[in-house]
């Protein structure tokens, strides 16, 4: 009897054995992956354990701590690590200081043709056990990637962009089409009163770098004058040309410089005495202004354009009612305009 239940407890064993079989542990020439830490931390068990079933074809091994007060140091020293175990890559993780809920970052420094990548990725997880299968599967993201030479790492997160290679400055000289059209008001002037109006314009520009400059002609239409006394009264429409030159220098959407010009103001003016008695003058006052100007790019070829400055009369004029002089234009007045300016290459 003892016997017969010996021979079942070994063919019990022996099935046993057989069905069972220890997965060999990888080989020796297997990739190496290494796990360390910063500071005072140890590496993860739980990441260790988790890459042991991401990555079965791989040997996972542990680290020292590495060494380094600043980011770039402990880079140094995990791309020497890359030499010292002959590894594919070495792997730590920071938690993210002020984060809430706690977030992680996942470092990975790998080489490839003598070069050294890094490979930052940030990682939410609720718990311990989600956390490591996470950082698993993104170590195993850069594994294969860097296992195949694939020229692009999908999850790479770059913590200090490089600076971007300063602008060639263009400097090629451009000369192409300008137009304006703007409200435009001066302040009263001798015995004349404020006036408002509208001024357009049409010309050409001069980009080269950032320096602009344009020539164009210009015409305005203003609102009337009027003026009256008891030796009669004077009422005047009035238009407006010249030509002006602009010069400014361009910082970003903004253009800052000043207006130059050169015009007449065209006045065509009927007067009246008390006994009902009309006359009629015609005259073409020159004068010349000055407007510190600063533009505003709204698009390419759209920008607002505003100033401030004087006009002087070159020639005081004055309308006279039986050779009284009822309404005095004055010499100097203020102006202003502020409206669209329109451009093309």
């Amino acid at each position: 009897m003892r016997c017969l239940v010996a021979l079942h407890l070994a063919v019990a064993c022996v099935v046993l054995a057989s069905s069972v079989r220890a997965e060999p542990p990888p080989d020796q020439g297997s990739p190496v992956v290494v796990v360390t830490a910063t500071g005072a931390d140890v590496p993860r068990r739980g990441l260790i354990e988790a890459l042991r079933i991401q990555l079965a074809e791989a040997r996972i091994s542990d680290a020292p701590a590495l060494v380094g007060t600043t980011l770039a140091d402990r880079t140094d020293r995990a791309a020497a690590l890359l030499d010292e175990r002959a590894a594919k890559l070495v792997v730590w993780v920071e938690r993210e200081l002020d984060s809430a809920p706690p977030a992680y970052l996942l470092h990975i420094v790998g080489g490839r043709d003598g070069r050294v990548l890094v490979v930052v990725t940030r990682v939410d997880a609720n718990d311990d056990l989600a956390l490591d299968r996470a950082l698993a599967l993104k170590v195993a993201e850069v594994f294969d990637a860097v296992r195949a030479e694939r020229p692009a790492i999908a999850t790479a997160r770059q913590l200090a962009p490089l600076p971007a290679a300063p602008a060639e400055e263009e400097t090629s000289a451009r000369v192409g089409f300008v137009g304006d059209v703007a409200g435009w008001a001066a302040t009263g002037s001798g015995d004349a009163p404020p006036q408002a109006g509208i001024t357009f314009g049409a010309g050409a520009r001069l980009r080269a770098g950032a320096f602009t400059g344009e020539l164009a002609a210009f015409g305005r239409v203003v609102s009337e004058l009027e003026a009256e006394s008891e030796d009669g009264s004077v009422d005047a429409t009035e238009g407006g040309f010249g030509a002006s030159l602009r010069l400014g220098g361009s910082a970003s959407i903004v253009t800052l410089g000043g207006e130059l010009a050169i015009g007449g103001r065209v006045i065509d003016a009927t007067g009246r005495t008390p006994g009902g008695r009309v006359g009629s003058d015609f005259t073409v006052v020159p004068f010349l202004s000055a407007l510190p100007q600063a533009t505003f790019a709204v698009t390419s070829f759209l920008g607002i354009r505003v100033g401030v400055g004087v006009e002087i009369a070159l020639r005081r004029h004055r309308f006279a009612v039986d050779d009284i002089p009822v309404l005095d234009l004055g010499t100097v007045r203020g102006a202003a305009g502020a409206g669209f300016v329109f451009s093309a290459p």
